[in-house]
């Protein structure tokens, strides 16, 4: 995979936590979107074992799963990705040359072969990088909370829930 051995940026590193990421799913009606891997992604334990979502309930995106789970979203009909491919370090906030490094050579790339129906942006940030972007004027972007700000306040995980509920009724999803 290319995104994979990806060395063309200054986020390019022999550091395994910063290592680029991916997206992944077999069709892509529905692009979820985050802003860049976490930064805590690797089990330090074992360097080279990737964390993947879903499947550890301290990792936030944990908490993304559980709410695709829930409402019954059409996962096989979903890309998850980022825009940021790499991580970036301790996960500070992206300046405009991260974003660039990615968005063109990959992410755009991605929205050009599936051409989702929404872009479901995880947060705020991704949604205000993706609205400025000129060639996304024909996409639908939605945006709902990010599932980190879900993993630090629980107590508004009905209130996520719901974010997603309305996206369903809205676009009339069939889960």
């Amino acid at each position: 995979n290319t995104v994979k051995s990806c060395t063309r940026c200054h986020l390019s590193s022999s550091d395994n936590r910063l290592s680029p990421t991916p997206g992944r799913g077999i069709k892509g009606e529905y692009f979820i979107v985050g802003l860049a891997p976490s930064w805590h992604r690797i089990n330090l334990s074992k360097p080279t074992d990737i964390i993947m979502p879903f499947e550890d309930k301290n990792h936030t995106s944990y908490w993304l799963g559980k709410v695709l789970q829930e409402i019954k979203w059409p996962i096989d009909q979903t890309y998850i990705s980022n825009v940021i491919k790499c991580s970036l370090p301790d996960n500070r906030s992206p300046v405009d040359k991260d974003i660039s490094a990615c968005y063109k050579l990959f992410f755009f790339q991605e929205l050009c072969i599936y051409r989702p129906k929404i872009i479901i942006c995880l947060g705020n940030l991704v949604h205000d990088i993706l609205k400025e972007k000129e060639e996304l004027k024909y996409f639908e972007l939605e945006k709902v909370f990010h599932h980190s700000y879900i993993a630090r306040t629980p107590s508004k995980y009905l209130d996520w829930k719901a974010q997603w509920e309305k996206l369903i009724e809205k676009h009339s999803i069939k889960t």
